[in-house]
């Protein structure tokens, strides 16, 4: 199975927040992995959803002077911006 989400625009909007993002094939292990499936398998419904995103928010680990650390503003920009890319994508 295949989501369907503006990938490209999803990761453009998070990379306009100022924020890095990779896209990935893989959602992780057991919760994320289920929660991704199960939101794909909602888009198939003809009374569902026609879009689904899967965006894994990996823990953030402290004590790495060479990485930079998310706020939480950076988040809510980040979350934002996909959220109205999704948006836009689903109107069309």
């Amino acid at each position: 199975m295949e989501m369907r989400a503006p990938t490209q625009r999803l990761l453009a909007a998070i990379h306009a927040a100022g924020v890095r993002g990779v896209l990935s094939r893989d959602a992780g292990r057991y919760l994320c992995n289920y929660l991704c499936w199960r939101g794909v398998e909602v888009t198939k419904r003809t009374d569902g959803p026609r879009l689904a995103a899967f965006i894994h928010v990996p823990r953030i680990r402290g004590g790495n002077s060479h990485a930079k650390r998310l706020t939480i503003n950076d988040l809510t920009r980040a979350g934002s911006g996909a959220l109205a890319a999704l948006a836009a994508a689903a109107r069309r």
